[in-house]
């Protein structure tokens, strides 16, 4: 796991930092690939902006992780479910994510400081449409929070006041997904406003996140989550 909206927004305060299964019948177990093999495929981090660069990456490694979930979205709180990546806990036999940010982003405001891809393969495809489906219930009913800067950047103690959530379907090709939109408030920052930005996508047994801190609320990225998923689907 590795907190995503600290990590962006301590850039910003100026620190360096389904298809349903028939009743009774066993789930059809989807070709399974390796963590290593999807953070390969990750989309590098220059094609999201030519000033963006790596802050992070994990993968689950050379094996496929159980497909027992440690963390269980429908009961997790908002903030712990949305600032943080994770790949291996929510029944995912495989997973990676990167993170980067963009030191130019004053020069070029408004626009996006920081932002993340993230993959997360299931067993099946029902396995990923159920989780694809918690995360967007979850999402809208996370609607309006606040939490403490958890890693304590700011001077003074920050929060992170999360409202206005969005949540509107979309497609990625033929693919399911949704787009979220969120305000962001920074108690100690009055100047910038700040937009998060997520587009969720389910293809196959695979579930895809982009996701953004900016100064717009433009989708993220459509045409590369579009690239993202061909290159995972290719490994197979």
């Amino acid at each position: 796991m590795r907190y995503k909206l600290v990590a962006a927004i301590a850039i910003a305060l100026g620190f360096a930092v389904a298809t349903a299964v028939p009743a009774g019948a066993a789930p059809q177990r989807a070709p399974q690939v390796n963590g290593d093999l999807l953070l390969y495929a990750l989309i590098p981090d220059s094609a999201f902006g030519a000033s963006f660069s790596s802050t992070g990456s994990y993968s689950t490694g050379s094996t496929l992780r159980s497909d027992r979930a440690r963390d269980h979205v429908p009961s997790m709180s908002c903030s712990s479910f949305e600032d943080t990546f994770r790949a291996g806990y929510y029944g995912d036999t495989a997973g990676a994510w990167d993170e980067f940010d963009n030191p130019d982003y004053l020069k070029q405001w408004p626009t996006v400081l920081g932002g993340a891809q993230q993959v997360n393969q299931f067993a099946s495809d029902g396995a990923a449409m159920s989780f694809y489906q918690q995360e967007r219930a979850k999402y809208q009913s996370c609607q309006n929070f606040t939490e403490p800067d958890p890693a304590n950047h700011s001077p003074g103690g920050a929060t992170f006041d999360i409202s206005a959530t969005d949540v509107t379907r979309t497609l990625i090709g033929r693919n399911l997904a949704f787009q979220v939109v969120q305000d962001l408030t920074i108690s100690n920052d009055v100047i910038l406003t700040f937009f998060v930005n997520t587009l969720v996508v389910v293809s196959g047994a695979d579930v895809y996140e982009f996701w953004d801190v900016s100064g717009t609320n433009d989708e993220p990225w459509p045409a590369l989550m579009a690239e993202l998923i061909h290159k995972v689907q290719q490994l197979r």
